[in-house]
């Protein structure tokens, strides 16, 4: 493109400047058509041909240097989004991983539990038949024998609501350890901020038509303003200054 613009450079300078060298005389100035204005023409020209030029140039820079900052703002978006995409990614798969562990945990101390108390049931069933069978077979029976085995039966509801209050101790710990779980994953997800393109500003052709007019108006008022006096057909040459009358 710059290439482009600079050949229609070329050309727009160099046909002014050889119609200029066509119309000039060195030695006597033609009559019909004073050199003066000619060469007011073709500065004119020249003049808005390099303005023409030098805005196309400056539109086109400024245009490319646009389409590449937009570019690089579209890159840097989708290697963020990218970014955004794959730390998510682990985030969720640490968080699972961790519920996973926790609820196994979990599972693991009910059971636990569970089994300890349903042992300490059987052997409570065990050391209740054990003393009924031998207070019979002693043929005792009455107060003593009932407080032996009501003490039995608290002694195992006792162990049963210490291991349900330590369950629900352990519960509670692991629910606390969750709900930590998942505000970590959602801090690691909002750690990664997406980028934000900042606006590209792009050039205008408007304002580059009206730089272009400006400047020709100012070109155009010079010209008219450095037009010399257009000497007439009948003054002479004299070898001195144009428009200076020749000999009678």
């Amino acid at each position: 493109m710059q290439q482009r613009i600079l050949r229609a450079v070329r050309r727009a300078v160099a046909l002014p400047c050889l119609a200029w060298m066509c119309h000039v005389s060195p030695i006597k100035p033609v009559k019909a058509q004073p050199y003066a204005f000619s060469t007011t023409t073709v500065i004119l020209l020249i003049s808005l041909a390099i303005s023409i030029a030098a805005a196309s140039a400056t539109y086109v820079a400024q245009q490319q240097a646009a389409e590449n900052q937009a570019r690089s703002q579209r890159q840097m978006v989708e290697a963020q989004n990218e970014t955004i995409r794959q730390n998510s990614a682990l985030a969720n798969a640490a968080y699972i991983n961790d519920t996973k562990q926790l609820q196994n945990r979990q599972a693991e101390e009910a059971a636990a539990a569970a089994a300890r108390e349903h042992g300490v049931q059987i052997e409570a069933a065990k050391t209740v038949s054990t003393a009924t069978t031998a207070a019979g077979e002693a043929g005792v029976s009455g107060l003593s024998v009932n407080a032996l085995l009501t003490d039995y039966t608290r002694q195992e509801v006792d162990y049963r609501f210490q291991s349900q209050t330590q369950l629900e101790n352990q519960r509670n710990q692991t629910e606390a350890e969750l709900r930590g779980a998942e505000m970590q994953a959602q801090g690691r997800v909002s750690s990664v901020k997406p980028y934000i393109a900042q606006p590209v500003s792009y050039p205008s052709l408007m304002g580059a038509a009206l730089r272009v007019g400006a400047d020709s108006f100012s070109a155009y008022n010079d010209y008219t303003k450095k037009i010399p006096t257009v000497p007439s057909r009948d003054a002479g040459y004299t070898g001195g200054t144009l428009g200076s009358p020749g000999p009678k």
